[in-house]
């Protein structure tokens, strides 16, 4: 009778116990952590470049949404869909315009400093703007001749496509230029003159317009754009001068153009597909359902960019440290600062993507009464980005690895994904198809890109991992 009994607590009674007494002391330990982690956001070079970029990218969001805004409220969902659609064109011309120098850039700039080869700096610095500017003037040119004697694109004003080409050359040096400010870790300014300046010269420039009497179309906003990117343009070329003229200066190493392009081109796929995946379904959307579903989507994609906004300002001073990392073989640490970032982020976006979620209808109607209605595929925009937070920088730690070809693989097959949901959805459900394709196919890339991680650079960045590392 004993023995029994003494073999039921032992097999029975003791594991029950000793599982609680771990489930315990897990949940203590990542409380822990969680306390931990907040507590080292306030230390070093990372978290104060983490914390800077997260207080300029909540500062730009806010003066976005007020642009958005008043932008609504003048224009209408029709108007403001029309906006939005140039608006993509641009972006994605500027993108591809840049050739991936500019991610490439991050990856390559912080290497030459560590080597102190600022002649190699520079090289690479002047080919790039050389690059990059005569592809913008290309793709310039070419959208006023398709817009001009061709029907492919929506039946918009001449006008409104000849201000988008003349937007093109500028946005593709911001771009550039912002990516050379990260890469020699210039958080301010990388961010500040793109994210807060051009947003209130653009505010300023439309009260100017709206107190001149002036008619409030697409065109008086596109001017507005393209005068605020031009001046902004000279401001960040000026403030990276005077923060990095030794490197800047320094007599140029000639670099072969070829194989600088090729270098470049994992770089491109990738910035292409990226944007690409968050402009596919504006442009699906102009083409399947027109001007007033594609109106009504643009809030919800600012809202979807101000979920992750912890996960991207964290990104920008966390990048240029891994390849730093990377090229020193510290994978222990790379793995310590990751869980962080993870973690860290993670917290963040639950908070605000929960929020927004809840709060919604309330701050849709401020862009007007038509907009109230899309308030409920927030809660799946929340989901969808909090999922993406869990997976962590697993997109980051591939580039710094030198796996990029990978991230284009699974990039490109989320985008036929994007693509093939929204060609079924979009026409019968507008915004709502729209919001699922992008679930379905930010749910598909970190899944491949989290398996990738994991097999190439021997770090797991997910949640899941940092709950049992603590």
């Amino acid at each position: 009778m004993w023995f029994g009994q003494h073999e039921f607590v032992t097999r029975t009674v003791l594991p029950l116990t000793n599982r609680s007494r771990t489930a315990a002391y897990m949940i203590k330990t990542a409380i822990e952590t969680a306390r931990t982690s907040g507590r080292d956001l306030m230390h070093g070079p990372i978290a104060r470049g983490s914390i800077q970029s997260l207080l300029i990218r909540v500062a730009g969001l806010g003066l976005a949404f007020v642009t958005a805004i008043i932008t609504a409220r003048l224009l209408g969902p029709e108007g403001y869909g029309v906006l939005a659609f140039v608006g993509s064109l641009v972006s994605i011309f500027a993108t591809v315009s840049v050739l991936g120098l500019g991610p490439l850039a991050v990856r390559k700039i912080p290497s030459l400093l560590v080597q102190a080869d600022h002649s190699g700096i520079s090289g690479f610095l002047r080919q790039s703007i050389k690059l990059a500017s005569f592809a913008a003037l290309v793709f310039a040119v070419a959208l006023v001749v398709v817009a001009k004697y061709t029907s492919v694109l929506p039946a918009n004003s001449f006008t409104v496509y000849a201000i988008a080409a003349l937007m093109v050359l500028p946005q593709t040096l911001l771009l550039l230029i912002s990516s050379w400010s990260r890469s020699f870790g210039l958080v301010a300014a990388s961010q500040v003159p793109g994210e807060i300046i051009r947003p209130i010269l653009v505010l300023c420039l439309l009260a100017s317009a709206y107190f001149a009497g002036l008619a409030m179309r697409p065109e008086t906003f596109l001017a507005a754009m393209l005068a605020a990117a031009t001046v902004i343009l000279f401001i960040s070329l000026a403030w990276l001068w005077k923060r990095e003229s030794k490197s800047i200066s320094a007599e140029a190493k000639p670099l072969p153009a070829a194989s600088t392009v090729w270098a470049s081109m994992p770089f491109l796929g990738i910035a292409l597909i990226s944007m690409l995946q968050g402009e596919v379904n504006t442009l699906m959307l102009s083409w399947l359902s027109g001007p007033r579903e594609t109106g009504l989507f643009q809030p919800i994609l600012r809202f979807s960019n101000l979920m992750t906004i912890g996960v991207t300002a964290a990104g920008v001073a966390y990048a240029p440290k891994i390849a730093e990392l990377w090229e020193r073989g510290d994978i222990d640490t790379i793995r310590s600062i990751t869980a962080k970032f993870t973690l860290t982020t993670f917290i963040v976006t639950v908070t605000i993507a929960l929020a927004i979620a809840a709060f919604g209808p309330w701050i849709l109607a401020a862009f007007g009464p038509e907009f109230v209605s899309v308030a409920p595929v927030l809660w799946i925009m929340a989901a969808t980005q909090i999922f993406n937070a869990a997976c962590g920088p697993v997109g980051l730690l591939l580039i710094v690895s030198k796996k990029t070809w990978q991230i284009l693989v699974a990039q490109f097959l989320a985008l036929c994904v994007n693509c093939v949901i929204g060609l079924f959805l979009i026409p019968t459900m507008g915004v709502k198809g729209a919001v699922i394709a992008v679930c379905g196919s930010t749910l598909f890339w970190n899944t491949l890109l989290v398996a990738a991680s994991r097999k190439y650079t021997r770090v797991d960045a997910t949640m899941i991992s940092v709950a049992f590392r603590s």
